[in-house]
């Protein structure tokens, strides 16, 4: 069992929540590398949307 300081109150953590928490651990570390090997894709593929939606709201506008 793991027990710790919080806010000034002994907490004892079993350790399956021990457990719990490696297990986020690595999967927020996985999420960082996906993010860092797609994310310029990802967001290019993003800022090119946007800039088609402006490129039609702006045609529209000077349709009008």
């Amino acid at each position: 069992m793991t027990t710790f300081m919080k806010n000034g109150i002994e907490v004892c953590m079993p350790e399956d929540d021990e457990k719990s928490r490696q297990n986020m651990i690595i999967a927020a570390e996985f999420m960082a590398r996906m993010i860092q090997k797609y994310g310029k894709k990802v967001l290019a593929k993003i800022e090119e949307k946007e800039r088609l939606e402006a490129n039609k709201e702006s045609e529209d506008t000077v349709a009008e």
